[in-house]
């Protein structure tokens, strides 16, 4: 807010000092007058460009990242990290698809792996933790309990 009335009263300086009208004329003061009134403008929309991005923060919306190796990120964004809800997928294949919290999947989410295997349930700061399934490519299924990662029982 401050950005705005300060670019609305260096807009106005500048238009005042003769900004607009001399520097159409190329008088003496137009440039520097000129100068004045386009800080200000930067100033204002600066500020509005401020504010639209904390609409959208507070709002949330999805956003898109294509990573130089090939990965793909759609989701959600907090303070610049993956923080939400999302979908990860990687260049090999693999698919992440459910929550982020600083960039680390956390929360419920569902992970496939490129091979067929498939984990389905919670986690912890990226590893598997609580409530889950696990389905190896041979079939073989694992459901009940798992911490730090590892299967520890129903």
């Amino acid at each position: 807010m401050l950005k705005f009335i300060l670019g609305i009263i260096i807009l106005l300086f500048g238009a005042f000092k003769g900004g607009i009208g001399i520097a159409a004329m190329g008088g003496a003061f137009g440039i520097p007058g000129l100068l004045i009134v386009v800080i200000g403008a930067f100033l204002i929309l600066w500020s509005i460009g401020d504010f639209f991005k904390k609409i959208s923060d507070y709002f949330g919306g999805q956003e898109i990242t294509k990573y130089p190796n090939g990965d793909e990120y759609i989701g959600e964004y907090k303070d610049g990290v993956k923080h939400g809800q999302g979908t990860l997928t990687f260049a090999n294949g693999d698919k992440y698809i459910g929550g982020f919290k600083n960039d680390i999947f956390h929360g419920q989410g569902t992970y496939t792996w490129s091979n067929g295997q498939k984990y389905l349930g919670a986690w912890k700061y990226g590893d598997f933790d609580g409530k889950g399934v696990l389905i190896y490519e041979n079939g073989t299924i694992e459901e009940g309990t798992f911490k730090d990662g590892k299967y520890i029982g129903k």
